[in-house]
């Protein structure tokens, strides 16, 4: 038939191998276009994450759903998230939920929650009653889809200086997780912080242009051999760095995108500020489980997110400065064998992490 993508089915196979758990109630975005909303619903039609009341019909033509629980589980997280967004960490695996927001928005792929009709996500809630979130269908990333709302078009320069903070700063009420979450600032800070490292280990660097060559090379003898092709050959290998038309919609080439975006980010008065430094954490053993040192410059609070064994969610602790040296805090934390812990500190303006990519990696407590 052609050269087709290969995507892996977000499943039981899939769920074991990231949570090693297929127990659990998976949620997934997505609007059934030709669905009657029954009249004692709420007029919502898009899986925005708003709380719709406690009847399950409001919700069944929103989002797809697989489990025992899962209704309930979804009406459970879009009540805590609308009504009492100060617990929404107590069920919610916040620092995953802002990479996934960081990555949509760094790439500009507005078909997803960020965009017009806030789709394309999983939450799959684990044995230990926490949800995480699973990125899906990316094909339209780098501009591909302009909807910033249901009317509204982003142009090309719109699209080249998309704010990391769209919808959150004009408080789209059909944007409650981000609201909601950003409203936080130690977690505004974060997302910032995550921002910034897609860009430096992707962007800043141009290692995404390289990858995109490589994969060019690797595809286009089978490209130019597909029986089925829907688009002029050209634009293939034009595409990578200048717009071409695809079925009347323009498509705005990815360097083309990015250069102008990647200068944004470095002028950006929050992604780019400077941040704190951390240095690698020492954990040493206590009486009632180990006590995290680091050293850290340039910080006014630091804070310990640590989880007690590897299934359990993250809990958050303020780390104190020594008296006799400011630069070293620590904090204690009940943490067995196999636990998790990262560290993040936050100056005015931003916040920096230990590893870098803490929410999706964390040192082990040994």
């Amino acid at each position: 038939m052609g050269v087709y993508t290969s995507t892996e089915s977000v499943d039981k196979p899939f769920l074991l191998h990231h949570f090693a758990d297929t127990t659990g109630s998976l949620i997934k975005g997505e609007p059934d276009w030709k669905w009657k909303r029954p009249a004692s619903c709420p007029d919502k039609k898009l899986p925005s994450l708003n709380y719709l009341g406690e009847d399950t019909l409001c919700y069944q033509g929103i989002y797809e759903v697989k489990g025992e629980k899962a209704w309930d589980d979804l009406i459970e997280f879009t009540r805590t998230l609308n009504q009492n967004p100060a617990a929404i960490e107590q069920i919610l695996d916040v620092s995953q939920m802002l990479w996934m927001l960081a990555i949509n928005n760094v790439l500009v792929n507005l078909d997803s929650y960020v965009g017009g009709f806030a789709q394309n996500y999983y939450l799959y809630r684990d044995s230990t009653g926490i949800f995480h979130p699973v990125i899906w269908d990316l094909n339209l990333a780098f501009g591909g889809f302009r909807l910033l709302t249901e009317k509204d078009i982003l142009s090309d320069e719109a699209l080249q200086h998309f704010s990391p903070f769209a919808q959150y700063k004009e408080r789209n009420p059909d944007k409650p997780l981000l609201i909601h979450l950003l409203d936080n600032e130690l977690n505004r800070k974060i997302y910032t912080a995550y921002c910034r490292t897609i860009l430096e280990d992707f962007f800043y660097n141009d290692a995404y242009l390289s990858r995109l060559e490589e994969l060019q090379d690797f595809l286009e003898a089978d490209v130019s051999k597909d029986p089925n092709y829907f688009y002029p050959r050209a634009a293939f290998r034009d595409n990578l760095s200048m717009s071409v038309q695809a079925h009347g919609e323009k498509i705005m080439g990815i360097t083309e995108l990015m250069h102008p975006r990647i200068a944004y980010f470095q002028r950006h008065p929050l992604v780019s500020a400077p941040a704190p430094v951390i240095e690698t954490p020492i954990q040493e053993m206590m009486p009632n489980g180990r006590r995290i040192t680091a050293r850290v410059s340039g910080a006014k609070r630091v804070w310990l997110f640590y989880s007690e064994n590897a299934q359990s969610g993250f809990r958050r602790l303020p780390m104190t400065a020594e008296a006799s040296d400011p630069e070293l805090w620590s904090a204690e934390a009940l943490m067995l064998p196999g636990g998790r812990f990262y560290v993040a500190a936050e100056n005015d303006l931003t916040a920096a992490l230990s590893p870098r990519t803490a929410g999706q990696n964390a040192y082990i407590a040994k």
